[in-house]
């Protein structure tokens, strides 16, 4: 197992050790759930694989998904390939997805014209991006560019169990 010090930088230093190798290493971060569904031994296949021709991965976003879930996206130079990794607050990796990411730029069609976001508040962009790593919707043509939006008060988007519709800080905010 990692020494404290290590486990406590992961989320910083995963991108480093993903491309310089360390496959083993980030392993033992892993939630023992990921464990029953990937081996060590299809962990190290596959990131070394996925690595091969990378230098560096640099940090693209980060993002709380819950009070208690944190996402990290590193992407390679090119942007060709993407690494998603999601961890507890207890700095165990609990989700790993490497990704190539699809480009879709010889069939985009830009616009002239200029667009403001019809906003007069703070919100925060939750899923919008150039690419399905930061944007599920990109892959659908006519949803390509789609935002989605929300208000939030520290990690959370709402309060108490966020049943209903009430609970969400955007729910009834003017735009």
């Amino acid at each position: 197992m990692m020494d404290t010090e290590r486990k406590v930088n992961i989320r910083e230093e995963f991108g480093t050790l993903f491309a310089q190798g360390d496959f083993k290493e980030l392993y033992d971060c892993v939630s023992e759930e990921f464990k029953r569904q990937v081996s060590l031994q299809q962990f190290l296949e596959q990131s070394k694989l996925f690595n091969q021709g990378e230098q560096f991965y640099r940090l693209e976003t980060n993002l709380y998904l819950t009070p208690h879930i944190e996402q990290f996206i590193w992407l390679n130079s090119t942007q060709t390939k993407a690494i998603s990794v999601m961890f507890d607050e207890h700095n165990i990796i609990q989700a790993l997805v490497i990704a190539p990411i699809e480009s879709f730029s010889e069939r985009d069609r830009w616009s002239t014209n200029k667009y403001t976001m019809p906003i007069q508040s703070e919100w925060f962009v939750y899923w919008g991006g150039k690419h399905e790593v930061l944007n599920y919707h990109h892959p659908v043509e006519n949803e390509r560019y789609a935002y989605d939006l929300v208000v939030r008060k520290g990690k959370q988007s709402y309060k108490n169990d966020g049943m209903k519709n009430e609970d969400y800080y955007a729910y009834g905010k003017k735009w």
